[in-house]
Order: C-alpha cells, then structure tokens, then sequence
C-alpha cells in the first residue's frame, strides 16, 4: 500500500510541477512576447526606437546647421522625410518599420554633414543596437521608395525645419 501511495504522490507531484512549467511559459494569451527573460519584445523595439528617433532628430539637425553654413542641401529633404515617416510608424505602433526609416535619415544626414565638408559628431554614430537592428533592415532603395518627400518652396527652408523630427515634439 505504502509502494502505491508512493507511487501516486510522484505522478501527481510531475503532472503538477510540468503543469506550473507551461503555464509560466505559455504567453499565448498576451500581446507581448517574452522569453523568460530580459523584456517582452514589443515593449523593447518601442523603446529602442525611441531612443533611435530622438538620436537621429540630433544627426538632422546637425546636417541641417551644416547644410546652412555650407549651402549643399542635397539629400537633406530626403533625410527629413525618411525621418518624418518614422515618427509616423512609431505612432501607428510599427516600431520596427519606424527604426529602419529612422536609421536611413540618419544615414543619409551623415552624407548631408560630409557634403558640406564637415565631420560627424562622435555621438551621432551608430552604436551595437542599432547595428543590430540595421542586420536586418529592407534595402535602402525599398526604404526610399516608401517614403513622400517634403514639400517645401526653397532648399534652404530645410534648414529652418525643426518641427516633426523627434518624439516629443
């Protein structure tokens, strides 16, 4: 009777213990993905491209005070719309499509700053997240045909151009 009480005691201590297992790591209820550890997904990629879009406001307005004192404004309306269409993604909740826009801004005010022969601030350089994230970005042409460019009367506007280009604004 003893071997048989042990017996059962065993079976329903493993049933319970894989039980409380899966109902740990079954998420599908949830909106978030979460992997047991670090954050869930969704909540990560909306605070990296936060953080992304706010640094890529900074490189544009870097372009644009070079752009003002060098008078090359090629590539600026295009940085400003990639940019533009990202605060747009992020807040429709597509942050993932917002961090690729934004880093093409970005990347195409990096060409803006050395057209107008200056050099890029340290802090506007991509760090290993965004590197991450630029592994499994669209192409850039796929990128630019997404977008609609800024419309605006002189290329030397651009320059003048603050609004719209970071979150919390």
């Amino acid at each position: 009777m003893r071997k048989w009480l042990f017996g059962m005691m065993v079976v329903v201590l493993a049933v319970a213990f894989s039980i409380g297992i899966d109902a740990k790591h079954n998420n599908k209820f949830r909106g978030d993905q979460d992997y047991g550890y670090g954050r869930p997904v969704r909540l990560q990629e909306r605070e990296d491209a936060r953080y992304i879009i706010h640094r890529t406001a900074e490189t544009i307005f870097g372009a644009q005070q070079a752009a003002e004192r060098g008078r090359h404004y090629n590539g600026l309306r295009q940085s400003i719309a990639h940019q533009q269409r990202a605060r747009e993604l992020y807040q429709d909740g597509l942050y993932r499509e917002a961090i690729y826009h934004s880093l093409r801004a970005r990347d195409i005010a990096f060409q803006v700053i050395t057209l107008n022969r200056e050099r890029p601030h340290r802090e506007y350089y991509r760090d290993d997240m965004e590197n991450r994230y630029v592994q499994s970005a669209p192409r850039n042409n796929d990128l630019d045909i997404r977008i609609d460019t800024v419309k605006v009367d002189k290329d030397d506007a651009l320059v003048r151009l603050h609004f719209g280009l970071d979150i919390t604004q």
